[in-house]
């Protein structure tokens, strides 16, 4: 693995802008690599994504010159395997709600003396057997990004602990982003899909503060520039949108152009 330009650059504490795939589309992969976001999130917890069609996916978005990262559908052993086998720079992982759920990512997605990652070099990862190994083991220790999403009043209260086995342990910080999901944090708290009522958004602060006294970079999802900058002030560093959103606004935009 090369250098993850995303992970530096939050270690940095500057802004990142990512989009998320979850079309299962390498030429839709390889267009959002080219148009200047930072990353693309090939997104197989709602996408339709196969193993085999995860890793065509992530070959396009680095054709396009962007950085791939896979939100899996679990933390299970066997989707994040999956996701960095077939060459993901990071993971993405949804509903995180305790340290046992920090402590199982980091088992399955960091080599030894971290983690018990499953160790095959004949994987695109391993660019097929042809990787110096020690080298391979220590850039993806110390390169891959490991997101971890908080979406629900549970992970809410225990962001504490979440927080600490993140980044508590004997290898010091391993997550690199808590990514606060809105749209199911407001599902959690009985106002789905009201992610600017003020309750949610309290929350989302919550969130933030913690994380700023942690030192943990947070993200967000967001609908425009215009909100992005808005979180932005807030000190959030780390921000998706959604391809589908992004490509209905342009298509309204145009047909609105032409009075239609």
């Amino acid at each position: 693995m090369r250098q993850n330009p995303v992970k530096h650059a939050l270690r940095n504490g500057q802004s990142v802008f990512g989009v998320f795939n979850a079309m299962a589309s390498s030429g839709l992969s390889e267009l959002l690599g080219r148009s200047g976001f930072d990353f693309v999130i090939l997104d197989t917890e709602h996408g339709p994504g196969t193993t085999e069609s995860v890793e065509d996916m992530v070959r396009a978005v680095e054709i396009g010159g962007c950085v791939p990262i896979v939100r899996v559908a679990s933390s299970d052993r066997r989707d994040i395997l999956k996701a960095l086998d077939a060459g993901a720079f990071g993971i993405q992982v949804p509903m995180v709600e305790t340290a046992e759920d920090v402590e199982r990512i980091l088992r399955y997605g960091k080599y030894w003396p971290i983690g018990q990652r499953g160790l095959a070099f004949s994987t695109k990862a391993g660019a097929y057997s042809t990787c110096d190994k020690q080298e391979h083991l220590r850039t993806s220790n110390s390169e891959t990004l490991l997101v971890v999403q908080v979406e629900t009043l549970k992970a809410v209260s225990n962001l504490d602990e979440i927080l600490g086995a993140g980044i508590a342990g004997p290898y010091g910080q391993c997550i690199d982003v808590v990514f606060v999901g809105l749209s199911d944090l407001s599902h959690s708290m009985g106002l789905p899909g009201q992610v600017s009522h003020p309750e949610v958004q309290k929350a989302a602060e919550t969130v933030l503060h913690k994380c700023k006294e942690a030192g943990v970079p947070m993200g967000t999802i967001v609908g425009s520039s215009a909100d992005a900058r808005t979180w932005m002030d807030r000190g959030v560093l780390y921000f998706t949108t959604t391809a589908p959103g992004l490509l209905l606004n342009a298509c309204k935009d145009f047909m609105s152009g032409v009075g239609r």
